[in-house]
């Protein structure tokens, strides 16, 4: 019995290593990936991350940057103008004010097959017609949403008042009858 249980110990110890050790690997910094993943805004696709970035994959780095874009179309404080690039020696971010949204490399750039801030001036111009279609229907889709749940709110309390009205006088009828009724004692006695 202790055989049994020392080989399953053994077994199991040696299955999570080899799970750890390949979940663990990634692909070399900016490798092409194997499947590019897009950048997605309000469910329309802006652009495609095709390469990883030290242990981020292009799926993290779009899933990532598709969540900071609904950060920043969300956030009105932020004008548009805002976006814009900041290159450096090694890479170029697109920014909002102080917020990277996302950061391009030299891989990037090779796979596009474009210079890096030239790619990165597309990605930013990108962005912004982006958030701003995103602000402008957002805007005017929760104010007719707002305006059609209130008129739905509206009904159901008109429609929940009339029904009071109806009821309440024939509870009250009910009421009085049963109180005007003469009582019958109730007795319980046994069949002889």
């Amino acid at each position: 019995m202790q055989l049994c249980q020392f080989r399953q110990i053994i077994t199991a110890g040696c299955l999570s290593f080899l799970v750890t050790a390949a979940l663990c690997q990634t692909l070399p910094n900016g490798a092409p990936a194997a499947d590019s993943a897009p950048v997605v805004l309000n469910g329309r696709t802006l652009f495609a991350m095709q390469t990883n970035i030290g242990p981020f994959s292009a799926q993290e780095r779009a899933a990532a940057t598709s969540a900071r874009l609904l950060i920043l179309a969300k956030d009105l404080t932020v004008p548009v103008s805002a976006v814009r690039i900041a290159p450096s020696d090694k890479s170029t971010d697109v920014v909002a004010g102080d917020r990277v949204l996302l950061t391009l490399t030299d891989a990037d750039a090779r796979a596009a097959h474009k210079p890096r801030n030239e790619l990165a001036a597309a990605y930013a111009q990108i962005i912004r017609h982006a958030v701003t279609e995103r602000r402008a229907e957002y805007n005017y889709r929760s104010i007719l949403l707002g305006a059609l749940y209130t008129l739905i709110a509206t009904l159901a309390l008109v429609l929940l008042l009339r029904a009071v009205r109806r009821i309440v006088p024939e509870l009250c009828r009910r009421i009085e009858a049963a109180a005007a009724a003469p009582s019958v004692p109730f007795a319980c006695s046994a069949p002889s």
